[in-house]
């Protein structure tokens, strides 16, 4: 409890997800994604260095639409689970925002290892070229930390505390709305990263890539983009948050 009252909401939402049967079996279905992702990525046959790169390009993407596929069903709904006992929070000294932090930082990791961890298995089972042996990576933490936050702000602008199923939540407008931007942010991150992975295909260099200034503009155009991607989402969140009557 030593982050305040951020803290004390964390201590109670890892509580609650580990008491909550519907919500950690979640991570079961996580760890078969992955798990059959990466069974099927290694199954691919690579036969020159080239096609390896290409495969690495087109998993930018693919990690993409999975983080927000999983984002829709872990993120999203993070602030809607308080159901009809949000009126416990109101009461407390609280502020949305405390509660929107808090619920970003529950689905964060679990978004990170998602993400990093497809990354990471594509960049070893396919031995990209040093250029997108870092992108690979890169993006996956990207999508991860962007979804997570236009997730859990998107879902803390409409929630829906009084669901009779949590699957309800994953077919609002605000999800759909959410499906539309997270899948439009992670056609942008392939469109950045596209530059470093068509580099990667015409001569594959040494790590020197990402050090050079053509690099350092698109590692700063990413980093722009996931700031903005995140946190603007989560503060408009907990400003209409704020303002609804509930």
């Amino acid at each position: 409890h030593r982050l305040g009252t951020v803290g004390a909401l964390l201590a109670k939402d890892m509580r609650v997800f580990t008491r909550d049967v519907q919500q950690w079996s979640q991570l079961l279905v996580l760890v078969a994604l992955g798990a059959v992702y990466i069974v099927s990525l290694a199954a691919i046959p690579v036969p020159t260095q080239q096609f390896r790169d290409a495969l690495g390009v087109l998993n930018v993407a693919f990690i993409g639409f999975i983080s927000t596929g999983v984002g829709l069903r872990v993120a999203f709904p993070s602030v809607s689970y308080e159901a009809k006992a949000y009126w416990l929070v109101q009461t407390n000294p609280i502020r949305p925002r405390d509660l929107v932090v808090a619920k970003f930082l529950l689905s964060l990791p679990i978004m990170l290892a998602l993400g990093v961890g497809l990354a990471l298995a594509a960049r070893y089972l396919l031995d990209l070229s040093p250029i997108l042996a870092v992108a690979a990576p890169l993006a996956g933490a990207a999508n991860a930390i962007a979804v997570t936050g236009l997730a859990v702000g998107m879902g803390a602008a409409a929630p829906r505390f009084d669901f009779t199923n949590p699957n309800e939540l994953a077919t609002t407008p605000g999800a759909m709305a959410f499906m539309g931007l997270a899948l439009l942010h992670a056609l942008v991150v392939t469109l950045v990263l596209a530059r470093p992975g068509w580099a990667a295909l015409q001569a594959p260099t040494p790590g020197g890539y990402w050090s050079s200034p053509e690099g350092l503009v698109i590692l700063a155009i990413l980093v722009a983009l996931t700031c903005i991607t995140t946190l603007l989402p989560l503060w408009l969140g907990a400003r209409q948050l704020a303002r609804a009557d509930l």
